[in-house]
């Protein structure tokens, strides 16, 4: 079944992106192309990101991922074991069609360059305008810096249920190095030395701006609960299961394998995730602040 939400998943996140603009290898619509680079904070999102008046029935029982509720997620990248910053950049060619970035060991803020510090997940109050809401609950994922949001949100889901936690991690920009990588899952109920496994396979139009692939790549994950832990935050000192993860397979005939230590606390979810990437490189993500707003009536 979850090697179904894995290919589905990124199924409607490439066709939620296309009915406005697409990131790393998509097609942008012609308007956002032309889209100057002092309004890349002030671009709308599109109808089909926004709630609307239809409730989930599938977020009604959520106690980590509560409808209007927002993650702040601060982030490190480390290439070569120097830090990097991902900078959305303009496309100054003029044949338009790409949201161009880059990771940048200095950053500079100016026109043409918008550092990307910080990273937010929205839960979505309603359905909003997506099929995907008949499988899982909506969430967007935003890119934040000082001056305020970059362009648009992308639009996603997470799975949460009696059974399990299943979250699409952030893949716009830099971070589409995170679909080689496994995927945050937590399985109930929550015991110390449980296992499973899962299957994604990447389509090579999913990942084409990052890498460039021949065939689809199918990842074979592994997870294990290592260990349950007392993890400092800014939260506060919050009890974690410490998930530890696996995913190898074959990269244009190469063997490469990702990692991924997850810490999982029961009342704010993922606070923690640490990643070795495909390339070697390191990505973490820390759970910064939680805002909770109220939710649409009934």
């Amino acid at each position: 079944m979850l090697k179904f939400f894995f290919l589905f998943a990124s199924l409607c996140l490439l066709g939620a992106c296309n009915q406005t603009y697409q990131q790393n290898g998509h097609k942008t619509s012609d308007a956002l192309t032309r889209v100057k680079a002092l309004d890349y904070y002030k671009v709308n999102e599109p109808v089909e990101n926004l709630d609307n008046d239809v409730p989930n029935p599938l977020s009604r029982d959520n106690k980590v991922f509560l409808p209007g509720r927002t993650f702040v997620y601060n982030y490190t990248y480390l290439k070569n074991n120097q830090p990097q910053t991902c900078v959305v950049t303009v496309d100054q060619s003029g044949k338009g069609g790409l949201i161009p970035w880059k990771l940048s060991p200095q950053p500079q803020y100016n026109e043409l360059n918008h550092p990307v510090e910080q990273i937010r997940l929205r839960v979505c109050k309603t359905k909003a305008h997506t099929s995907l809401a008949n499988e899982q609950t909506i969430i967007k994922y935003e890119y934040w810096n000082k001056k305020g949001r970059i362009l648009i949100p992308l639009l996603t889901g997470v799975v949460e249920d009696s059974s399990q936690i299943f979250l699409h991690p952030p893949r716009g920009y830099a971070f589409l190095m995170t679909e080689f990588n496994p995927f945050p899952i937590i399985k109930f109920p929550l015991k110390l030395g449980k296992t499973w496994k899962n299957e994604n396979h990447i389509p090579p139009s999913m990942v084409e701006e990052l890498i460039k692939i021949d065939e689809v790549a199918v990842r074979t994950i592994q997870y294990t609960i290592d260990s349950k832990t007392l993890l400092k935050t800014t939260l506060g000192d919050l009890v974690c299961y410490k998930v530890i993860a696996s995913s190898k397979g074959q990269i244009n005939g190469q063997p490469k394998e990702s990692k991924l230590h997850a810490f999982f606390n029961e009342e704010y979810g993922f606070v923690k995730l640490n990643y070795t990437n495909i390339d070697g490189s390191l990505l973490t993500f820390d759970l910064m602040d939680i805002i909770d707003d109220k939710l649409v009536s009934k």
